[in-house]
């Protein structure tokens, strides 16, 4: 058996047999946030009587090496465009520019583009 469907079934077992009364009651609803960014969703839609499973689609961690990333922080100069993508990566710019000492690099001279409403 492939190892997530052992996955999912663990996580099944844990679900609540019932939900609790409200406009998802009865619903079954599959979140596939990375597991540290689940909780707020899950709890919000338990609140409205879902029942929530949560499986991570994606695992969040870091590099292996940090080398193409700061080579890049370095030379923003030679960008036009800064495009992120999602919360995670830009907590993770924001971290390699404080370690790198580059907080004040400046990014006056880049088009910025946040992908999705949280980015």
């Amino acid at each position: 058996m492939p190892k997530w469907r052992r996955s999912s079934t663990c996580e099944r077992k844990k679900m609540p047999a019932k939900s609790s009364p409200g406009p998802l009651s009865g619903v079954r609803v599959l979140v596939g946030r990375a597991r540290h960014q689940a909780g707020a969703l899950s709890g919000e839609l338990r609140k409205l009587g879902a029942t929530v499973l949560e499986i991570p689609f994606i695992e969040i961690r870091k590099p292996r090496s940090f080398g193409p990333l700061d080579s890049a922080l370095r030379m923003l100069d030679g960008y036009d465009w800064l495009i992120l993508t999602s919360v995670n990566g830009v907590e993770a710019m924001w971290e390699r520019l404080a370690k790198l000492r580059l907080v004040n690099k400046s990014f006056d001279h880049l088009r910025v583009a946040a992908i999705g409403p949280a980015t």
